[in-house]
């Protein structure tokens, strides 16, 4: 607005409310390019005006400032929900019915749909817009963005009506997804820990974070998150295989038995080898199991097959051609592990190098609080201590009682023969698992009042 603006780039950057610059344009606050602001404000004069101008970045901003900034962008984004109230299905009945008093009961205050879209739609501005990261950015102040704006992907993923989810998913993809493609590249291991089933304290914010919810509601939620980042091409196959494991291993380790069919419908939209949302074909999509049977010990290999069992029981589809792959690959690796060298180096060069791949170990941190009330809840995992040969026969087992499952899912014809394709797979597993060591020799060695472990395992396998 100052009429002797000789600026190029003429894009407001102050309002100055001062009387003095006030006089300029008839005494109403002036608004000033950079230019013209620097030469109204500086040590000479207008050091004592009165002016507002444009937000810094964040990691410009004093610690102060920079919390509010976030707690601003953080409840801005909460805002962003629908009007009716979610009522979880574990809650009590003196819970339910606090909810449904508490929504009935008249707030003025009440926003209309609209209105909370509208605010989490500036929350998504001001966090592009001013929270790009850099190499000084605190991970618990990005961390926490983050997971808060996963959260608006998830609330936001069902559309309230045509105009709205034009505008919301232009806005997605023409800028948050180019931030968090960015975020990505600079702050992986912060953007994954956020996708993690036991995120940090600092990531634990919006949506069932602010509920008393049960584990399995927890874990439900985390994975409708991701669900709703895949149609923007968020999770990568670098992600996916990272997050997955810790899925797998929270499901398997905190659902009870009774309470994994409420994951099977998400699961299975996830993971159906054909119609699944990530892009990826079945090979990449399974990658993250693959890789745990080439060179790696018994235990990871048991981790991974009580995957794929869990996987199994809620009727999920897993290629057939995979599992022989994989299965083939851990026998292959098990009977490595029994090859003792003799002759020294040169036998240990023709070894082959052992995988770095260790078991995935859930929610191991002092630092994080346990999801819910009921954290103290047994586990179905087994704790006893089993030794080498019967973690191997054990494996054993856990892959025949997978193939024969999947065979099942999958509705392979019986009793047409050895020489269909799916058969001479099979026969080509037995024959590798009879060739085991661990399977062909053993002496129990505990007393007769004491049941033999290997003894249990070797007669199931038979079976």
């Amino acid at each position: 607005e100052n009429k002797n603006c000789r600026s190029s780039d003429k894009s407001v950057v102050s309002i100055c409310f001062a009387t003095e610059c006030a006089s300029y344009n008839g005494n109403h606050p002036i608004r000033y390019c950079l230019q013209c602001h620097n030469n109204r404000h500086n040590h000479r004069r207008g050091e004592d005006h009165i002016v507002h101008t444009c937000l810094k970045k964040a990691w410009d901003m004093d610690p102060e400032m920079q919390n509010y900034l976030v707690e601003a962008i953080v409840n801005l984004l909460k805002e962003a929900r629908s009007t009716t109230p979610e009522i979880p299905k574990d809650m009590t009945d003196i819970q339910t019915k606090a909810a449904l008093l508490n929504a009935l009961t008249p707030n003025t205050t009440n926003l209309s749909v609209e209105e909370r879209q509208l605010m989490g739609r500036f929350g998504v501005w001001l966090l592009v817009g001013l929270c790009a990261p850099n190499e000084n950015t605190p991970p618990e102040v990005l961390g926490r963005l983050l997971s808060m704006l996963f959260h608006w992907f998830h609330v936001t993923a069902y559309s309230f009506d045509d105009q709205a989810e034009c505008t919301l998913e232009k806005l997605k993809t023409d800028y948050v997804c180019g931030w968090l493609n960015e975020i990505c590249k600079s702050h992986f291991t912060i953007l994954v820990s956020c996708l993690l089933p036991h995120p940090a304290d600092y990531a634990r914010v919006g949506g069932h974070w602010d509920m008393l919810v049960s584990r399995t509601s927890h874990l439900k939620n985390g994975l409708n998150r991701i669900f709703c980042l895949v149609p923007y091409e968020v999770i990568t196959t670098e992600i996916w295989d990272y997050v997955m494991p810790h899925w797998l291993e929270a499901v398997a380790k905190d659902v009870p038995e009774k309470e994994l069919p409420e994951l099977k419908m998400l699961l299975s939209k996830i993971l159906d080898p054909d119609m699944s949302p990530l892009g990826f074909d079945a090979k990449k999509m399974y990658h993250f199991v693959s890789i745990r049977f080439k060179q790696t010990t018994p235990k990871v290999q048991e981790q991974a097959l009580n995957w794929l069992q869990v996987l199994t029981s809620l009727e999920i589809i897993i290629p057939l051609h995979l599992l022989f792959t994989f299965f083939e690959d851990g026998i292959n690796s098990l009977k490595e592990n029994d090859i003792q060298p003799s002759n020294g180096e040169e036998e240990k060069e023709e070894c082959p190098r052992k995988s770095s791949i260790s078991p995935v170990v859930e929610d191991d941190s002092a630092q994080t609080s346990g999801l819910s009330d009921d954290e103290a809840q047994t586990s179905r995992q087994n704790l006893c201590q089993h030794s080498d040969a019967e973690l191997k026969l054990s494996c054993c087992v856990l892959m025949l009682d997978i193939v024969l499952k999947q065979m099942e899912r999958h509705e392979v014809e019986r009793h047409t023969g050895i020489h269909t394709v799916v058969a001479q797979d099979i026969c080509r597993l037995l024959r590798s698992m009879l060739c085991a060591p661990w399977l062909i020799s053993h002496l129990c060695t505990g007393s007769g009042k004491t049941e033999c472990m290997h003894c249990e395992l070797a007669i199931v396998w038979h079976q």
